[in-house]
């Protein structure tokens, strides 16, 4: 795991780089700038060569470990989510992430496909910020059903449970369920 690479945190970093750079820009530090700017861009690139699986029409939430370094088929919400907000997904990514990634009758699971034997917590669950996070990417790329499945999942788990929960179980709905 320790060598792995992740999209979420790639994304954040790149997010980062982006934000000094026009901090730099904006005292005067125009090579600064540029110096991160170039870093930003290479670390975009890198994460659309190694972590976009044109197959599955996403991006990989994760690469396995040093000693392969292989994009791994499976799926985050966030940062997926995050890569079209960045933009680091380009507009015909987003589309197509978007499209793809699966929703159950509550809403986007945060990971995607679940972990067999494991009780809910990342597994099997939506979790209201991160859907949050899908609503700002749907609608910033225009796609309406998604955009209103978040809506949804946030209104009814809220008004289900009185609460916005940190979880609930993705099929369910229920804030608890233990099944394992």
């Amino acid at each position: 795991m320790s060598t792995s690479k992740s999209l979420s945190t790639n994304v954040a970093h790149y997010q980062a780089l982006r934000l000094a750079a026009r901090l730099a820009r904006e005292q005067g530090q125009a090579a600064r700038a540029q110096r991160y700017e170039g870093w930003a861009a290479g670390l975009k690139r890198a994460i659309n060569a190694r972590l976009w699986l044109k197959d599955a029409g996403m991006y990989s939430s994760m690469t396995a470990g040093h000693l392969d370094g292989a994009p791994l088929h499976k799926f985050d919400w966030l940062g997926l989510a995050l890569a079209i907000t960045t933009g680091v997904a380009d507009e015909e990514q987003a589309r197509s992430i978007l499209a793809r990634y699966p929703h159950g009758p509550m809403g986007a699971p945060v990971i995607w496909p679940q972990q067999p034997g494991m009780p809910v917590y990342h597994n099997r669950a939506i979790w209201p910020f991160v859907t949050g996070y899908g609503l700002k990417a749907a609608a910033q790329a225009g796609n309406v059903a998604v955009a209103d499945a978040a809506y949804a999942t946030l209104m009814r788990g809220a008004a289900l449970n009185l609460s916005n929960m940190e979880n609930l179980e993705w099929l369910s709905g229920q804030p608890l369920l233990l099944d394992e």
